[in-house]
């Protein structure tokens, strides 16, 4: 696995001719971002020791800590490309993955500024046979896209179409699990993602809607802080602030 320090010498050339793109640690991205961050990430496979570079994308406001796709594998693309990794020969890797991630990874990401944008390009096989790209919002079944599909949904000012897909995405979780009991420490808990996200933001469309937007401000901010990204981050009103 490269080190950060091997990743970003090694895209060096990519960030100096894109000033749109960053790299932090393991990722590169579109930077300064706003309501997504979107980009690229070095991942050791299982299998082999060679690492592999994989497209992700976040949208800020569900609260998701970290950009790594291994935690939210729904939110990631298909593209893979899998590369011996020489520590001693940097040069010879860097025209090949920069061109790699800026004409294959990443120009699937570009347009992806809100969640229709983003629903367009998942992977058709995470999505069930009946569904279709024009529908309304995505089923309960996908517990991940649904709790993206309602923060669209309260950005946009649609707090009863949110509320709507999260009461039936978190009684679909009751009807295995025991119900989750929402309580402030709800509020930033990463256990049971993304069921306590999806129960802490119903609870608040029913009982202070005024409280909506503020929450998703502050799961953003949250999102960006936890994976160290301040100083790329933009922070901007939602659609129906504008």
């Amino acid at each position: 696995m490269p080190t950060s320090a091997e990743i970003k010498k090694v895209l060096r050339p990519l960030v100096e001719r894109r000033p749109d793109l960053a790299v932090h640690g393991r990722a590169v991205f579109f930077a300064p971002f706003t309501h997504y961050l979107r980009g690229a990430i070095f991942m050791s496979a299982r299998s082999t020791k060679n690492p592999h570079i994989v497209q992700f994308v976040n949208q800020l406001c569900t609260g998701w800590t970290t950009f790594d796709v291994n935690m939210r594998g729904r939110d990631a693309y298909e593209y893979r490309m899998f590369y011996e990794w020489d520590s001693n020969d940097l040069e010879k890797a860097s025209p090949i993955l920069c061109e790699e991630i800026e004409r294959r990874a990443l120009p699937a990401l570009e347009p992806i500024t809100d969640y229709s944008e983003h629903l367009r390009r998942l992977p058709h096989h995470y999505l069930p046979d009946s569904y279709r790209a024009d529908q309304r919002r995505p089923p309960s079944v996908f517990p991940l896209h649904a709790l993206n599909s309602a923060c669209h949904s309260c950005a946009r000012g649609d707090f009863d179409a949110a509320e709507e897909l999260l009461a039936a995405t978190v009684a679909n979780h009751e009807l295995h699990s025991p119900p989750i009991p929402v309580t402030d420490a709800l509020r930033y808990s990463d256990t049971g993602l993304p069921f306590v996200r999806s129960a802490y933001l119903l609870h608040t469309l029913r009982t202070d809607r005024s409280q909506v937007l503020p929450l998703l401000h502050d799961w953003e901010a949250f999102t960006v802080n936890a994976c160290r990204l301040t100083r790329y981050w933009k922070s901007s009103p939602f659609f129906c602030e504008v």
